[in-house]
């Protein structure tokens, strides 16, 4: 009996938070390839963002929008002593929410099955009130959808940058010839700066051959934006479980 090529994916989620998808898929009996196209650096011990945790319980909300936040400003809270348990969390996605979740254990407001900025907006409609006083933590990529919707409800609202993405300088090599043999049949992208990237390295052309599984509608106008014709698939959250189910789907 001749033997069946494996169904290859190419993930591209950054480390650390790739090895939890890349564990699930090879589960599944995945061939996995994978290219983190950006590096995260943490900014939570920069005088700017020290300044802000210190004064965080004067915030009676916190939104996080990326699994990048969460890493970022976490650690350093549940060190503090702080009764995170009385605030007010939310997250752009269920991705995110599942990785605040691992570490707080109260109730978090995300939407579902949408993600984004808008998505999480309506999902926050009649939720808060202009005495509260709100953080978004974010990465240096804007997203001023949130801020201003809230802010345009009266609601006193700030911004922090609390993580960087720098782009990987990789050998791609083994990318290409995968891409070019057919190997990899699925690319998993969860940012915009990441899809970015990844055609920089790659080109259009190569990633046209593959299906493109994205997290959000925004995600999908930005591939056809930059070229891209091939499927695209819309998984139902950034979790490691949508994504492999969107796949397998």
């Amino acid at each position: 009996m001749k033997a069946v090529n494996p169904i290859g994916v190419l993930v591209t989620r950054p480390d650390p938070l790739a090895a939890a998808l890349i564990a699930q898929l090879t589960k599944e009996n995945f061939q996995v390839w994978h290219l983190p196209t950006l590096t995260i650096h943490s900014l939570a011990d920069t005088p700017d963002v020290k300044k802000i945790l210190i004064h965080f319980m004067d915030y009676s909300w916190h939104v996080f929008v990326s699994r990048n936040a969460v890493h970022a400003v976490l650690p350093a809270l549940k060190r503090s002593g702080y009764d995170l348990n009385s605030l007010h969390w939310a997250a752009v996605g269920s991705g995110t929410a599942a990785e605040l979740a691992s570490m707080i254990k109260t109730d978090i407001i995300y939407p579902h099955p949408d993600i984004g900025g808008e998505a999480l907006l309506l999902t926050l409609d009649n939720k808060m009130t202009i005495k509260d006083r709100v953080l978004i933590w974010c990465g240096d990529e804007a997203t001023p959808t949130l801020a201003e919707g809230l802010q345009a409800r009266g609601i006193t609202v700030q911004s922090v940058v609390c993580y960087q993405r720098e782009k990987n300088a990789l050998d791609i090599t083994p990318i290409k010839s995968a891409c070019a043999a057919g190997q990899i049949h699925y690319v998993l992208v969860s940012s915009g700066a990441s899809l970015t990237h990844l055609v920089a390295l790659l080109t259009v052309t190569l990633l046209n051959s593959c299906t493109l599984v994205v997290v959000s509608g925004r995600l999908e106008k930005l591939a056809r934006s930059l070229g891209f014709t091939g499927k695209i698939i819309l998984a139902q959250g950034a979790d490691d479980a949508a994504m492999v189910k969107a796949i397998k789907g």
